[in-house]
């Protein structure tokens, strides 16, 4: 047998490996859209417990696929000035990804354009704190094809409920754009500064078809209800509801529940199983004011099973017309309670509360009844609150837990039954 010899030329070991280094803009299609995937899934923004990355698409039956955006050079996305009132992305938002990987190069640009996952997130700011120059929410909604929809609407303003600003009007010039693509939402949010400005699920989104499973309506102040028309008449097809979590406004909540039509307006939220209604205020000259017993009574038949209850101000009364206050939330599992009376949490207890598996107060005050919960968990309690003397003699339950409670100690705790 022969032997065969080999040399290696430590010269040619070193030109060779020379040659494997390139530029990163050398490489290949395939390989620079993955590069950008990673990057895009170490970026993005989980938005309600799901990973934007993660989503699927949406097809309606009988439609064609999208076709693909050019690829010739040129970015569909125009920059337009704010001021003649198109929405605008919020710069601060993590789709700033694609847009910096963009203006790098036309190949890059043309990468990104492929890839509609990277424009599925949109960050829609209203108001006066909104950029001069950005890409339309419309170029925005049109890029991301066929994919579900993460819609996230903020104001930045730092205003008094007295000071004007322009949410309300930019919030309402913005829904038309919406209601194009509110079939392939997965979720939509609302953060916006004055619950005036928020749209009413009644009245605005009232037929429109559901695919969301998470619809959040905040606001910073409570001046009152949106009474604005809808802008347009919505052509999308009616459905069932597949809502699952809704955060909710005290005014969006009263329209569902009291206003005429629209008393089974919580039903057609069938699959509603987390609900948190915050930021409201009854006050004496509002006719009619949403109370903790209409509310907790129209939650009765959505059977949800977990409840929060964040800085509202409700009529604690019973109506007049109710002899025997009884409520059944037989389903509910766990309930919170932040920035609260230690009234309302009474009467919560008192009307429908009591046997709840799971009860957290947050920064409230403590209630004066006794209650029954197998797990309390109390968190940033005010400091004059009487910790020991609650749990002694008005708790009944199994598990505790404390967190930011400098006046709580674990000696007594023993006694803790």
């Amino acid at each position: 047998m022969e032997e065969c010899i080999m040399s290696v030329d430590p010269h040619q070991h070193q030109r060779s490996s020379a040659l494997t280094r390139v530029s990163i803009r050398s490489l290949p299609f395939e390989v620079l859209l993955a590069i950008f995937k990673i990057v895009y899934a170490d970026s993005a923004s989980t938005f309600n417990g799901v990973e934007t990355c993660l989503r699927d698409r949406y097809v309606a039956p009988g439609e064609p696929q999208a076709d693909s955006p050019p690829s010739d050079g040129s970015i569909p996305i125009p920059l337009v000035d704010p001021r003649a009132g198109d929405p605008i992305i919020d710069p601060l938002s993590h789709t700033n990804f694609p847009y910096s990987v963009a203006s790098v190069c036309t190949q890059w640009r043309d990468i990104v354009l492929t890839e509609p996952i990277f424009w599925a997130s949109p960050i829609i700011t209203v108001g006066a704190c909104r950029p001069l120059f950005e890409p339309t929410s419309q170029s925005h909604f049109e890029l991301s094809r066929d994919y579900f929809l993460d819609i996230k609407i903020v104001c930045r303003e730092e205003l008094s409920a007295s000071q004007p600003s322009s949410e309300q009007a930019d919030v309402m010039a913005l829904l038309p754009y919406i209601y194009k693509v509110f079939h392939r939402c997965n979720s939509i949010s609302f953060h916006l500064n004055r619950s005036s400005s928020l749209p009413s699920l009644a009245r605005h989104f009232g037929t429109v078809m559901w695919n969301l499973e998470h619809v959040e309506l905040r606001c910073k102040i409570d001046d009152g209800r949106n009474t604005l028309p809808a802008p347009c008449h919505c052509h999308a097809k009616k459905g069932f509801s597949c809502t699952w979590s809704l955060v909710v406004d005290g005014h969006n909540l009263k329209d569902l529940i009291k206003y005429p039509g629209e008393r089974r307006g919580l039903r057609r939220l069938g699959l509603l199983s987390d609900i948190v209604i915050s930021g409201y205020s009854a006050s004496a000259s509002e006719p009619d004011p949403l109370s903790l017993y209409d509310m907790l009574k129209a939650l009765e038949d959505v059977g949800i099973m977990r409840l929060t209850l964040q800085n509202i101000d409700l009529d604690l009364a019973v109506p007049a017309t109710v002899s025997k206050p009884n409520v059944r939330l037989l389903g509910m599992r766990a309930v919170s309670f932040e920035d609260l009376s230690g009234d309302l949490i009474d009467a919560a207890f008192g009307f429908a509360l009591d046997l709840v598996a799971n009860t957290r107060i947050t920064r409230c005050s403590l209630p004066r009844s006794k209650i029954r919960t197998r797990h309390l968990t109390l968190e940033a309690i005010n400091k004059e609150e009487n910790l020991h003397s609650f749990l002694l003699s008005r708790w009944r339950g199994r598990a505790l837990s404390v967190k930011d409670c400098p006046q709580f100690n674990d000696t007594p705790s023993g006694t803790v039954t």
